[in-house]
């Protein structure tokens, strides 16, 4: 792998989970003082499912201005919620947040930040809003034009009172993410999802995981319904 590895020379690095797997992503950049190129971008990864996403990202960012992100378009990733690009996103604003906090860079209300995961502002959100005419916007079409909503799901009430008060009806294609929810809500949740399934249920439940009994043969099934509905990351046990 061409960016694999750690760089001899960098100026930031960090280093952030991967969601649905227990390991970590580390990213390492330098970057030219006048024109804010990025010069070096490179990663260590163990994980072999998501190294070539790392790998196309690198190869795209290199040569690149500082602090602009691609769109998952502009890259060819796994998925366009691929948690390595969305650690990479995390990436560029947690640099240009310790070079200029991100709401100065964006002239925004530092007060009105909506989506804490990507930094985007109520008055962003405004703006695209009040230009879409007579055209429907749901919470999906908000975070796909500006990523917010798309990472923990704290903000989705926050989008969905936006729409409301700008006229957009159109429920959400989003549900509420598990990180979002206490134990008793997770609960209630995970068995209203396991109604589909015999015998199914919720035993037990811990800070970021559940316990289930079920039968062997159903368990992938499960974990993905879950993770399809309540995001990635909750630590899915059986017995």
């Amino acid at each position: 792998m061409k960016y694999q590895g750690r760089p001899d020379f960098y100026r930031y690095k960090k280093q952030y989970s991967i969601s649905g797997i227990d390991q970590h992503i580390t990213w390492y950049i330098d970057f030219s003082d006048k024109k804010n190129k990025i010069v070096t971008l490179m990663y260590e990864l163990q994980d072999a499912s998501f190294k070539q996403d790392a790998e196309n990202i690198c190869d795209w960012a290199t040569g690149n201005q500082l602090g602009v992100v691609p769109n998952s378009n502009d890259v060819q990733l796994s998925s366009s919620f691929s948690p390595v690009y969305l650690s990479y996103r995390l990436f560029v604003l947690d640099i240009m947040g310790a070079i200029l906090p991100y709401h100065v860079q964006k002239g925004c209300d530092e007060a009105e930040l909506v989506c804490r995961c990507f930094g985007v502002y109520k008055q962003e959100l405004i703006g695209l809003l009040t230009d879409a005419g007579a055209n429907q916007y749901t919470a999906a079409d908000l975070g796909a034009a500006t990523r917010a909503g798309v990472g923990c799901g704290s903000c989705h009430y926050d989008l969905e009172n936006l729409l409301e008060l700008f006229g957009h009806k159109e429920k959400s294609t989003f549900n509420k993410s598990w990180k979002a929810m206490g134990d008793q809500e997770l609960g209630v949740e995970c068995n209203d999802i396991l109604k589909a399934w015999s015998g199914a249920k919720v035993v037990g439940l811990r800070p970021g995981g559940v316990l289930i009994k079920a039968e062997i043969s159903v368990r992938d099934e499960i974990k993905e319904a879950i993770d399809k509905k309540l995001g990635l990351g909750l630590v899915i046990s059986f017995r």
